[in-house]
């Protein structure tokens, strides 16, 4: 038996948003050096969360950082998610596979 999808509940997003931006800013900003293929990111803003992708504002240097723009970035997520703990999860997953593969 299939189990039945669910969707993201508007106070889930607000909670994910909210802690993403004010506790993990630096994962935000690596989804886009990353996922998003910006690495003159310097700044993210989270602004939506959906069950299968993040929109970031990103704020973007340019002209060897004498100017900035800003662009809106959706980023895919690894999987689909049907609740805030697995939305966690796989944004979790997400910085550490970044992180690692920044690195390499």
């Amino acid at each position: 038996m299939v189990e039945e999808s669910r969707k993201l509940t508007p106070e889930e997003k607000i909670e994910i948003i909210d802690h993403m931006n004010s506790d993990h800013a630096d994962a935000v900003l690596l989804y886009l050096h990353h996922y998003a293929g910006l690495p003159g990111s310097i700044k993210g803003v989270l602004d939506e969360v959906t069950e299968t992708e993040i929109t970031i504002t990103a704020t973007i240097q340019e002209n060897e950082g004498k100017t900035s723009r800003n662009d809106i970035v959706k980023v895919p997520l690894l999987r689909r998610v049907n609740n805030i703990k697995e939305a966690e999860h796989v944004m979790v997953e997400m910085f550490f596979e970044a992180k690692r593969l920044l690195q390499d």
